[in-house]
């Protein structure tokens, strides 16, 4: 067993972005002693439109440990093998666990990346929605949307505003690089009432 110097904890500031690729790459881990991921789907759209307006969400306490000889048993993130069937943590020589802030990670998670497994309360995955006319009024809350792939005709209305350039799918913010074409490709797209400003 490696023991070494602890250093005292300190803050870190990281973008949740991050946190979350790293997630999905196996480096962001969760403790086998933790719950399951257990939100609902309000939970989910809450903590979004929470970050849309700038709201602080809360700190993650994350501890970095060896992944070949660990102080507790890990497991991926809820979803990860659904999304990232490869993934390896002997790749890494560190982890870092997540001690608090799972289901806040887990939910962007589930959001950018829309692994098929079922929210708590339902039997089918969901996926998230920002609805850009409600976003460009203001109403942040009333523009977050998760919708369950159950409910056809609701979700074949979603994808009719996804193509019709009012609203888009939460997985087009997974890599900025990918919203700022498309707001680049789109911002002529609209017009009438509703502008770009």
């Amino acid at each position: 067993m490696r023991f070494t110097k602890m250093d005292s904890p300190e803050a870190n500031p990281r973008k949740l972005l991050s946190i979350v690729e790293e997630a999905c790459e196996g480096k962001v881990v969760v403790p086998e002693f933790q719950r399951s991921f257990i939100w609902e789907r309000r939970d989910i759209q809450e903590l979004l439109s929470s970050i849309l307006q700038g709201y602080f969400i809360g700190a993650f306490l994350m501890l970095d440990i060896y992944a070949d000889n660990p102080m507790f048993p890990f497991r991926p993130i809820e979803g990860l093998e659904k999304v990232n069937e490869q993934v390896r943590f002997d790749r890494h020589p560190t982890v870092q666990l997540v001690l608090d802030g799972q289901q806040r990670i887990t939910s962007v998670f589930y959001a950018l990346y829309s692994p098929d497994i079922p929210l708590r309360n339902s039997k089918f995955s969901h996926k998230f929605y920002l609805l850009l006319d409600a976003a460009l009024n203001g109403d942040i809350e009333e523009a977050v949307v998760g919708v369950s792939l159950l409910d056809r005709r609701r979700m074949s209305k979603i994808q009719e505003m996804v193509r019709t350039h009012h609203a888009l799918p939460f997985s087009i913010f997974r890599e900025p690089n990918t919203f700022y074409q498309w707001l680049y490709q789109e911002q002529n797209v609209w017009d009438g009432e509703t502008q770009w400003y």
